[in-house]
């Protein structure tokens, strides 16, 4: 993940606001499932439980340091996997999709 994201706390807002671009625009929807795939795969921890109702706030997390294995960031598979291109190789299965989709 970028240097923004290394060592300061984020939630999907300001990841989906990071990641998007001119020709792309990242919705906080898809920024959510790859903050949930990071965090069940060990690469975040959960620095701030989510708000709910009115004036809600979405839940906040850093990256462990342990799991900061270069500049790029990991990917988020279509097979519910994740793909760390620094290390060259898949890194989390979520066994329950799998299961589920059988």
């Amino acid at each position: 993940m970028h240097r923004m994201f290394e060592r300061k706390d984020f939630n999907c807002r300001e990841l989906a606001a990071f990641a998007s671009t001119a020709n792309r625009t990242v919705t906080k929807c898809m920024a959510e499932r790859y903050i949930a795939a990071l965090h069940a795969a060990g690469y975040l921890n959960r620095t701030q439980e989510a708000v709910l109702g009115m004036k809600g706030q979405p839940a906040r997390y850093v990256m462990k340091a342990s799991k900061y294995t270069g500049p790029r960031a990991p990917i988020m598979q279509h097979a519910r996997t994740i793909y760390d291109p620094n290390q060259g190789r898949i890194v989390w299965v979520d066994q329950k999709g799998i299961e589920d989709a059988n």
